[in-house]
């Protein structure tokens, strides 16, 4: 299986700054590195087997880990069908501080993906009670397209939100 995406090309797609900045390849040590926000602590905690869960779901798709002094966050997508892929996105506690440039740079990664990818949608689903991920997707131009009624792992609702491609 060979990557689509090298995290060099999107270190410097996201215009992040190299070397302090950067994007590395996801693994599967990084959900034990990244202090998590208390969002996903808590879904950490509630999901039995959140870890293997996380792996598998990451493997099957374009995973990667942002960094600069420590992990920021953890992300991918993956294709669920021809031109309809699925985006995933595990902040650290810290990304508040890095939030402007995390908007900006997940902004271009979804371009970017897009055009490489040939999408024609890009979906995300989003708890209804974490604020700060749905006003992360809005400024990522995503779309509420309706509710997932008891979905998470804690039974809450979750917004099914997706953005639009010309692929």
């Amino acid at each position: 299986w060979i990557s689509m995406f090298s995290p060099e090309e999107l270190t410097q797609q996201m215009r992040l700054n190299w070397p302090e900045q950067r994007i590395v390849d996801w693994h599967p040590m990084h959900l034990k590195m990244i202090e998590l926000n208390k969002f996903d602590m808590e879904n950490r905690e509630m999901f039995v087997n959140y870890s293997q869960y996380l792996t598998q779901f990451a493997t099957k798709g374009y995973s990667f880990t942002a960094m600069q002094d420590k992990i920021y966050a953890m992300f991918g997508i993956y294709k669920l069908w021809d031109g309809v892929y699925e985006a995933w996105l595990i902040p650290s506690g810290d990304i508040s501080k890095k939030a402007f440039r995390m908007h900006r740079a997940s902004k271009l990664f979804f371009e970017y993906a897009a055009n490489k990818l040939d999408m024609k949608r890009l979906q995300i689903t989003v708890c209804s009670r974490n604020v700060l991920a749905v006003k992360w997707a809005k400024v990522c131009y995503f779309e509420n397209e309706g509710i997932l009624r008891k979905y998470g792992p804690q039974g809450d609702d979750y917004y099914m939100m997706a953005r639009l491609f010309n692929g």
